[in-house]
């Protein structure tokens, strides 16, 4: 009887001997999880631009008529743009306003008369709507528009009759961007501006010549490359404890 209540109590004693050895062992720190960085595009930006313009334009006699002809232009454009960003997850929500200078011109010749067109600066005023994935974004653009297009006449030894008028109108486009290094981000876009058309009365030219009423209606597509740098925080580390 008494040697199995030893053994018993040197079991109680041993077992009691493990747990507090257990207990007495300091338990190791666990590092965090750093999970991979996520780009953050909320911020202002500025940047420079650059690419192709292509122009339609179209003039309608309106009186006496009708007479309709039409014309396409194209020329390059370099610009500077400036905005700003704010992300909610993968949704970033963006205004920015670009201004263009290049030289987009075109002509036509309808015997007697030659027909030209000549756009200096284009400019628009944007909402942008896109869809980050880490530090690439897709996004569509659109708002107003501005140019201060003009067109011209030249009839045999009279002209060229020119008509300027700055004209507003409505841009619609998307792109693709993408962030490298530590917040500079490359991108492609294209934009589709329409400026509507303006009517012009009779216009007396030379001695008894007249440019008939007529109206004048221009569109104007560009393709761009940009360079922006974003003056925020850039990519931001996600990290978990476990």
């Amino acid at each position: 009887m008494m040697s199995r209540l030893s053994l018993a109590a040197a079991l109680a004693l041993a077992t009691t001997g493990v747990h507090a050895a257990d207990l007495g062992v300091p338990r190791q720190p666990v590092d965090a999880a750093v999970i991979a960085p996520v780009f953050d595009w909320s911020g202002l930006y500025a940047g420079i631009q650059g690419g192709y313009a292509g122009t339609h334009q179209a003039w309608t006699v309106t009186f006496p008529g009708p007479f309709r002809t039409g014309w396409a232009g194209q020329g390059g454009l370099v610009g500077l743009h400036v905005g700003a960003n704010r992300q909610f997850g993968r949704l970033v929500l963006g205004l920015q306003a670009d201004i263009n200078a290049g030289a987009i011109a075109g002509s036509i010749t309808d015997p007697p008369v030659v027909f030209a067109s000549r756009a200096n600066l284009l400019g628009a005023l944007e909402a942008r709507v896109g869809i980050a994935t880490d530090r690439f974004l897709i996004y569509a653009a659109g708002g107003a528009a501005g140019t201060d297009a003009r067109h011209s006449f030249t009839l045999g030894q009279i002209g060229p009759v020119v008509f300027r008028q700055n004209w507003l109108g409505w841009t619609v486009g998307g792109g693709a961007e993408y962030a490298f290094g530590s917040g500079w981000t490359a991108r492609l876009e294209y934009r589709f501006a329409d400026f509507g058309s303006r009517a012009y009365p009779a216009t007396p030219v030379g001695g008894n010549g007249v440019i008939n009423a007529h109206s004048h209606r221009q569109t104007i597509q560009t393709v761009r490359l940009g360079l922006s740098y974003l003056f925020s925080t850039g990519p931001v580390a996600v990290s978990a404890r476990y």
